[in-house]
């Protein structure tokens, strides 16, 4: 039997997060053993801002790019990419999957840094002066975006 359950850590201990995920548990064998594989869930708004800053980027071109071909562009620049094989002695690059199914929020954000830094450092040179400030506006205060040990932002302290 293989289930997902959604759980929070309390001191030691993983107990369930809500009702549903309680239910499930509840269902479990009482006395067996189970193997856990621990993931941290990811975040939509997170998600969400990944593609709002890819739609800032494709509408700052003058080519017609769009979000979901600057995705796959960013996850074969980034290394994010399964390699296949073609057949004689050929392979061909192809964009990971992002779903929430198969990328943990630590992996995504990695992905997600290391998009920013790829975006700051080769797109937006080639775009208006304003779009660097603009697209850094559009992350939250609290994102640090570092590679290689360069902080490209730095979190601020919001006004109380």
């Amino acid at each position: 039997m293989a289930a997902e359950i959604l759980m929070r850590r309390e001191g030691s201990h993983l107990v369930p997060a809500d009702q549903l995920a309680e239910e499930d548990v509840r269902e479990l064998s009482a006395g067996a053993e189970f193997i856990v594989e621990v993931r941290k869930p990811r975040s939509l708004q997170h998600h969400r801002l990944l593609f709002a800053l890819l739609r800032k980027v494709a509408r700052s071109t003058e080519t017609p790019l769009n979000e979901n071909a600057l995705r796959s562009w960013v996850l074969v620049r980034t290394g994010n990419v399964d390699v296949l094989p073609l057949g004689f002695g050929k392979t061909y690059e192809a964009p990971k999957s992002m779903s929430f199914a198969n990328m943990d929020q630590g992996d995504f954000r990695k992905l997600f840094d290391a998009a920013v830094h790829l975006i700051l450092t080769e797109v937006a040179p080639g775009l208006p002066d304003n779009f660097a400030d603009e697209f850094i506006a559009m992350l939250d205060s609290k994102t640090l975006v570092a590679r290689d040990g360069e902080v490209l932002k730095k979190a601020s302290p919001k006004a109380a």
